[in-house]
C-alpha cells in the first residue's frame, strides 16, 4: 500500500494525478453525508 507520502514516486508529474482525479470525479456520483462523524 503507497502512503501520501510516496505518491510523488507513484505519479512523478503532478498532471498525471491531476488527470486520474478529473476522470475519476467526472464518472462519479458525489454523495454528501451530513451529521457527526462517527470516526472523531
Amino acid at each position: 500500500m503507497v502512503t501520501f507520502s510516496e505518491w510523488h514516486e507513484v505519479f512523478p508529474n503532478a498532471g498525471y494525478v491531476v488527470s486520474l482525479v478529473d476522470w475519476l470525479v467526472h464518472r462519479a456520483e458525489v454523495i454528501v453525508i451530513e451529521g457527526e462523524s462517527y470516526r472523531v
